[in-house]
């Protein structure tokens, strides 16, 4: 697994860490923080209003709502599915300064979704946000 450090178990869903190094905690931010930003890269179109995510996965009907339960600009968000509230997706910037690298923390608590696939979900997202980033 190339440049994430993984710990996924059952009981908690997925946990990965993608270094992105290159990218800036401010393009990072605006990349999981806004509608724009997460259309380019986690779904084909995201409409986050408010404290509200509405994920359009297709355009056949297939979509999905959550609630903003957490978020420090331009730290970390996390939102809870409406569909089933114990399951959420939280993203934290983790920024080193000693060492200068930036990477990106994902906990998915999708627990509709087993771990591997979680895992296979957020190897092809972080693929395309370092592209977005212009890091990939």
């Amino acid at each position: 697994m190339k440049n994430r450090r993984a710990v996924a178990t059952q009981r908690v869903g997925f946990r990965g860490e993608f270094l992105l190094d290159g990218a800036s905690p401010k393009s990072i931010w605006n990349q999981i923080s806004s509608s724009r930003g997460l259309s380019e890269w986690f779904a084909p179109h995201v409409d986050l209003t408010g404290i509200s995510v509405h994920v359009f996965w297709d355009n056949k009907g297939d979509d999905r709502e959550a609630t903003i339960t957490d978020a420090e600009d331009g730290s970390y968000i996390q939102w809870n599915w409406e569909d089933d509230p114990e399951s959420f997706i939280r993203m934290t910037i983790v920024a080193t300064e000693l060492s200068h690298t930036v990477s990106l923390l994902v906990e998915d608590h999708d627990l509709s979704m087993d771990t591997d696939t979680l895992a296979a979900l957020w190897e092809k997202h972080i693929d395309r946000l370092k592209i977005t980033l212009g890091i990939g």
